[in-house]
């Protein structure tokens, strides 16, 4: 609740003097604001048929706030952002599959409600040392024709953030206003950690 309030003064009190998404380090280059996405299954083995859940947590390793998209369970493809996931047997790839971190949008409306309310329905502020998680289920029909063993499953998060000029940004009205901001979303592209899972046979046994 505090939160809600502290966004939507932010949000009522904009001023051009924003401060930028990035800035120089001592050589001059331009650093941009870090954040980690960290994914681990809610367990570790895995009958056929079963699905697989995953936690997702992307966390704000800057020192400034940074918006992130809300959404992390929807199956999209024309998204502002993006979780592509991989199955992976030894080092060898089995998939590729997609999972998507936001949702799809038209940016074309009758009415444009004011960007306090619309904001945070699409994007949450992350302090720093903070983290925004949700469950991602990995349907079943993903593991279809793969043998018993361990499979590990590892992701690549990528965010065009909300000032993208994209036909699904929700945001694309308020673009004028979203540069004043304080901070702003995060723009990039990083690795997750691995995780690993075990599928079994039927009786639950694995084989090795």
């Amino acid at each position: 609740m505090v939160r809600s309030l502290f966004l939507l003064t932010l949000l009522l009190s904009l001023h051009a003097g924003g401060q930028q998404q990035t800035a120089p380090d001592r050589s001059g280059q331009v650093v941009q604001p870090e954040i980690s996405v960290r994914i681990s299954a809610r367990g570790v083995r895995f009958k056929p048929g079963q699905d697989v859940t995953l936690q997702v947590e992307i966390w704000n390793e800057s020192q400034q706030d940074l918006f992130i998209s809300k959404q992390i369970d929807d199956f999209t493809s024309t998204s502002l952002a993006t979780l592509k996931l991989t199955v992976y047997k030894g080092k060898e790839p089995i998939g590729p599959f997609l999972v998507v971190v936001a949702d799809c949008f038209c940016s074309q409306r009758p009415s444009y409600p004011p960007l306090a309310e619309e904001l945070p329905r699409y994007w949450i502020a992350l302090p720093p040392h903070h983290f925004y998680g949700r469950e991602v289920i990995v349907h079943a029909e993903k593991f279809v024709g793969l043998k018993p063993g361990k499979y590990r499953i590892q992701g690549t998060y990528k965010s065009l953030g909300f000032l993208t000029a994209n036909l699904n940004n929700p945001l694309a009205h308020y673009f004028g206003e979203l540069q004043k901001l304080p901070f702003q979303s995060w723009v990039g592209e990083v690795e997750t950690n691995p995780t690993w899972i075990e599928l079994t046979s039927s009786t639950g046994k694995a084989n090795r």
